[in-house]
């Protein structure tokens, strides 16, 4: 037993340096200890393979060593470690995330290529989930998803060509189009394709709206848009969003078509995304789920209303601002979601500061620049639904 908490703890030791090496972006360097981590890991596992009754150090064991073959891509041995894993007894919860991790596994294989040529103007759109099956799915998950990631795709050509905001009627045909091939087989994964014409006024309009690096005046430019902006609505960058985006029609309509293209659930847990430029491979797990964005598109309505909102959570940060406010305070709510509230010198002091890092009741108007200005703060206390 102390050979196997020795191997541990060396695999675990590796792992930190990987996370280093992967931080600092030396991928060659993450990917060699990663793989040493592995096999000390699979080691430490083995030597319990057999002892059953070894719950729930084997089942954790095995746990940690099918983490590692995900993370440096050995996502057959990370079959087989869970596997062995859920042979034997491990215990409710534990079984729960090996078989959440075998999900993850199968996850990945749907976003592989496989063998399969994607051009530039492509990504291949996969979801999986509890309504996902080998190669079926329920369809009232998958139209609706589909028709979104297209009108993603044309609603992003509209703004790329700087087009006012589209409030009604279709798509112009003239400009090119968004073309849907079958389904993959063995998974439920399209490829999703954009083609435009190749008319001169339009790529000037191409290249006047073009603001960012590594920008092309083709498809492939459109397809790299599309997936920035899903990522930093996965990453709940918001506000990055906004800047890119550069207009507040644009902007609710993205949050509106992330909504209904985003994971709900146990039902359909992820989406995933991939993209080809020149010989790399990029990958989008859509994570975010369709609660989380219902939220933040709540409050860009209410920001844009100037609503007046009440928000709980606990009180964190606090600093000065040049404008006719004296103070900013942070308040971090049970989503995680930071809300920026201006106040007053004297509110900061007697009212705010008495109840500093408590869980609180803030109520205030959203300003045009998104933050909320003071009006009360009462004690509260924290809900337990977290839904």
């Amino acid at each position: 037993m102390k050979n196997i908490e020795l191997l541990h703890n060396q695999a675990m030791e590796l792992s930190d340096l990987a996370f280093l090496a992967k931080k600092k972006g030396d991928l060659g360097k993450f990917e060699d200890i990663s793989l040493q981590a592995l096999s000390l890991e699979v080691d430490a596992a083995n030597g319990l393979r057999d002892q059953f009754h070894a719950e729930p150090t084997r089942s954790i064991l095995y746990r940690s060593a099918a983490s590692i073959a995900i993370d440096c891509g050995q996502f057959r041995q990370a079959e087989i470690l869970i596997s062995t894993a859920l042979m034997g007894e491990p215990p409710d919860e534990i079984a729960e995330e090996l078989r959440d991790l075998l999900e993850q596994v199968n996850f990945r294989r749907h976003l592989d290529l496989r063998g399969i040529e994607i051009n530039s103007n492509e990504i291949q759109l996969s979801i999986a989930g509890k309504a996902i099956g080998f190669g079926v799915a329920r369809g009232e998950e998958i139209v609706g998803r589909i028709q979104s990631i297209q009108t993603i795709f044309h609603r992003t050509i509209e703004r790329m060509l700087n087009r006012p905001y589209r409030k009604g009627g279709s798509f112009d045909a003239s400009i090119g189009g968004v073309f849907v091939s079958a389904p993959r087989s063995g998974s439920f994964a399209v490829s999703i394709s954009v083609g435009l014409s190749r008319q001169s006024e339009q790529k000037d309009l191409f290249e006047d709206a073009n603001n960012s690096p590594g920008f092309t005046n083709d498809e492939s430019g459109v397809v790299d848009e599309v997936l920035t902006c899903l990522s930093l609505l996965n990453e709940v960058k918001e506000e990055e969003l906004l800047q890119r985006i550069r207009s507040a029609d644009y902007f609710e309509n993205f949050l509106e078509l992330g909504y209904e293209l985003a994971p709900n659930g146990e039902d359909v847990s992820i989406v995933g995304i991939t993209t080809m430029k020149g010989e790399e491979e990029n990958r989008l797990e859509f994570r975010r789920t369709r609660r989380d964005i219902s939220l933040a598109m709540r409050d860009w309505k209410a920001r844009m209303r100037g609503e007046r909102v009440k928000i709980r959570g606990y009180l964190r940060l606090a600093d000065t601002v040049k404008n006719n406010y004296d103070g900013r305070v942070v308040l971090i709510d049970d989503d995680k979601k930071r809300y920026t509230i201006l106040a007053l010198q004297k509110d900061i002091s007697e009212k705010i500061m008495p109840l500093w890092s408590s869980y609180v009741e803030v109520t205030g108007t959203y300003n045009a620049d998104g933050y909320i200005v003071f009006e009360n703060i009462l004690p509260s206390k924290q809900t337990q639904d977290k839904r």
